[in-house]
């Protein structure tokens, strides 16, 4: 990942760019350079709000895994990650990136309330 991210010089981009992440992560491009490049080249064409900053929910998603009751404050990082996700799905992305964000499945239970 390091190579292609030097090959295409956006070692400061993708500082930069990982600034908006609403928790710290790695950042990892997709399997081709071309592809990549596309996504990116979009991205930079349309301007849209960071996602909000989020508590590390790691532990969140192993409870959850069996079962266990999230208290109000966890439930509401959650809800911040799937507002923000239905935001993005209203931006006018080229139709691969929609793609993408359309097969980010959200119950339609969630999203009504």
């Amino acid at each position: 990942m390091v190579k292609t991210v030097a090959k295409l010089d956006l070692t400061n981009f993708i500082d930069d760019f990982s600034s908006y992440f609403s928790r710290k992560k790695s950042f990892e491009l997709l399997d081709s350079i071309e592809e990549s490049s596309i996504f990116i080249k979009e991205l930079e064409n349309i301007i849209f709000y960071p996602p909000p900053k989020l508590v590390n929910l790691d532990e969140e998603l192993k409870k959850l895994k069996k079962l266990s009751i999230l208290n109000f404050e966890i439930i509401l990082e959650f809800v911040k990650i799937i507002k923000y996700f239905q935001y993005l799905k209203n931006q006018a992305f080229i139709e691969t990136i929609k793609e993408w964000l359309i097969s980010i499945k959200i119950a339609e239970d969630i999203i009504k309330k």
